[in-house]
């Protein structure tokens, strides 16, 4: 009787712990659903990308069932009014990380393609920062957005 006890308040912790996690992953591609401006893209602590002549951007797609599936965004870089370069990135989101998986042209932004930190990820501004490196690393890379 103890051991089925005992077993059934695990499961339920299990899934309690389970369903949070879900509603968390959502509730954040939810958020990121829609068109967000790049601020800084900095490839290390000495090298940042110029976005004063091109203007980078992404959107997000709205992505049901975040916790499982893998997501697409759309990223832009725009000169003027002109579009002169569209890719496509399917990322994956589980706390407060967001892992891209595949960047189509590599050539571009292929530096993408690592699992990121979200630092702030309720707000209209958030940071991205490369996880898996320790905290003052030189080659970190750092990407900045904000809502439209």
């Amino acid at each position: 009787m103890k051991s089925t006890k005992k077993y059934f308040v695990s499961a339920a912790c299990t899934l309690f712990l389970l369903i949070t996690s879900c509603n968390k992953d959502q509730k954040l591609a939810d958020h990121l659903a829609g068109n967000w401006r790049i601020d800084q893209i900095a490839l290390s602590d000495t090298s940042e990308v110029d976005l004063n002549v091109y203007k980078h951007s992404i959107t997000f797609e709205p992505c049901e069932d975040a916790y499982t599936a893998t997501c697409r965004a759309y990223y832009f870089i725009d000169s003027a009014s002109v579009n002169i370069y569209t890719d496509s990135i399917k990322y994956d989101l589980r706390g407060d990380e967001l892992t891209v998986t595949y960047v189509q042209k590599q050539s571009v932004i292929g530096y993408l393609k690592h699992r990121f930190s979200i630092l702030d990820p309720e707000s209209n501004n958030i940071t991205l920062t490369e996880e898996g490196l320790a905290p003052d690393a030189a080659n970190k890379i750092k990407v900045v957005i904000s809502k439209n």
